[in-house]
């Protein structure tokens, strides 16, 4: 399975749920897409996969990985920025762990 596949397989319950609950999220989508002969950029290097807003009005960004991989430096310092600003920020790798997470900001989402 391919890499993307497999991030997917990880980002698509999450946002599902988030939704389900009342969350507006989103996947950004980072990087360059070239068309043509002109390139479009998506969101800054270390931007979570996931952003939005919480049903309370606080800003959401949630980096996907999955298996064993880790967030990067760069996107740990994204995380780490936007928590500081009194955003609901952390890195996931199931669904089970974003519910677990998500109750350290304060937020009880039914399993």
């Amino acid at each position: 399975m391919s890499r993307a596949y497999e991030k997917q397989r990880v980002e698509k319950p999450i946002i599902a749920m988030l939704n389900m609950a009342d969350f507006k999220v989103f996947c950004a989508n980072s990087g360059k897409v070239r068309v043509d002969n002109r390139f479009f950029s998506g969101t800054p290097a270390g931007t979570s996969d996931i952003i939005g807003c919480a049903p309370d009005g606080r800003f959401v960004a949630i980096e996907c990985k999955y298996g064993d991989n880790k967030p990067t430096a760069i996107q740990l310092r994204f995380i780490e920025e936007m928590a500081d600003r009194g955003a609901i920020a952390f890195w996931t790798n199931s669904t089970e762990d974003c519910l677990e997470k998500l109750q350290h900001f304060g937020l009880t989402l039914e399993r």
